[in-house]
């Protein structure tokens, strides 16, 4: 499953007199590469299809997209082949990073790890 959510930046809405932001977030897009049966697995070359297609069909440009948040996985941020370079090789502007959130959840998973008093607990409320 893909999930496309872009933050925008809108010169317009600051004209705007009951605007106090120039900042607008936009759902664009929820898409399910894995279940189609035209592609052949998630490959990064699959998800930038998926992107720049959906990306048109909004009539939003590539070359303003600044960043990209991902989960951190290989197809998503592999230096040459993964989703980020890819559209880096689009756009040089383009700054890929990790998504916090993403980042939050491995570090508590791997500290449930190290610390086997977590498990106690969820055993208990289990």
């Amino acid at each position: 499953m893909m999930l496309l959510m872009l933050q925008l930046w809108n010169k317009w809405l600051l004209l705007s007199a009951n605007s106090t932001s120039q900042e607008e977030v936009k759902f664009l897009f929820i898409e399910d590469v894995l279940n189609d049966p035209e592609v052949d697995g998630a490959t990064a070359d699959v998800l930038l299809k998926v992107v720049t297609k959906q990306l048109d069909d909004s009539k939003l440009q590539l070359h303003n997209m600044m960043r990209i948040a991902t989960d951190g996985a290989a197809v998503m941020t592999g230096k040459r082949n993964g989703l980020a370079a890819k559209l880096k090789s689009l756009n040089n502007n383009m700054i890929p990073f990790h998504c916090v959130c993403h980042r939050l959840v491995l570090s508590c998973i791997d500290a449930n790890d190290e610390a086997s008093h977590i498990s106690v607990v969820e055993t208990i409320l289990q």
